[in-house]
């Protein structure tokens, strides 16, 4: 086929540093031309009917399993197309599409293991929102792809991947590498908002206490008070007592 091709190119290459292409000439590679694209389109739909049809029933759908961390602007994801992380997964995935909004990640892609055909799937609604302009995903290693989510609200820390708090069909693990990589950068981002809102805090006049209604005990009269007439009256008596005793002189 590919020597027919290459005499094909000659023949008009030739043709035209000889002079004008004749008439009938063009005609005749201008048909050829057009029955060749007519059935190499022919061929890709064909191909792609074949695979829709094989792909298309395919009962045996594995929800892949999932690893996740975090930094303070990023959620990092890990899929690999197997349903445990410790299992094998496929080596070759093809047809992958994956779906990127502000609240979920969708994934399909179909795969061969142990000679069975499979449908890998995610399907997640994410703790937050997403920023998916900003978020993008590449294959990795075999049997893997990788996603960077941008977070909406930076700052943040999830306290976990998904919204749903009970089990998922996912198996969901930590991140190790990449959590132990970002930690110090979360611990970071923590302190420091912990420091602003301290600020904020302090800032603000804080309310005296209100009383409860209960009435002020009225302090008890100093006995000072009580001496110090007791002190009046002797002093009295004694004057008295000295003006009696007094001589004429």
């Amino acid at each position: 086929a590919r020597s027919w091709w290459s005499s094909a190119r000659e023949l008009v290459a030739r043709v035209r540093r000889e002079g004008a292409l004749p008439q009938r000439v063009r005609e005749e590679v201008t048909s050829l031309a057009q029955a060749a694209k007519r059935d190499a389109d022919d061929f890709a739909a064909y191909a792609d009917t074949t695979y829709r049809a094989q792909t298309g029933g395919i009962s045996d759908v594995v929800p892949c399993a999932l690893q996740w961390a975090q930094n303070s602007t990023t959620v990092f994801l890990g899929v690999k197309y197997a349903q445990r992380w410790s299992a094998p997964g496929a080596i070759e995935v093809v047809d992958v599409k994956v779906n990127l909004t502000e609240c979920c990640f969708e994934l399909e892609g179909f795969g061969h293991h142990s000679s069975i055909r499979k449908r890998y799937l995610v399907g997640l609604r994410l703790f937050a929102d997403l920023l998916p302009e900003e978020s993008a995903w590449s294959a990795a290693s075999v049997g893997r792809l990788t996603a960077t989510l941008r977070k909406a609200k930076p700052g943040v820390k999830w306290p976990r991947l998904t919204q749903e708090k009970g089990n998922s069909k996912h198996q969901v693990t930590t991140w190790l590498d990449m959590q132990e990589r970002w930690a110090d950068e979360l611990s970071a981002n923590a302190s420091k908002k912990a420091k602003d809102k301290g600020r904020k805090d302090g800032g603000k006049p804080e309310d005296a206490p209100k009383e409860s209604g209960k009435t002020k005990a009225k302090p008890a009269k100093a006995p000072l008070q009580a001496w110090r007439k007791e002190l009046s009256r002797i002093w009295k008596r004694l004057r008295k007592a000295l003006r009696g005793s007094e001589l004429p002189s």
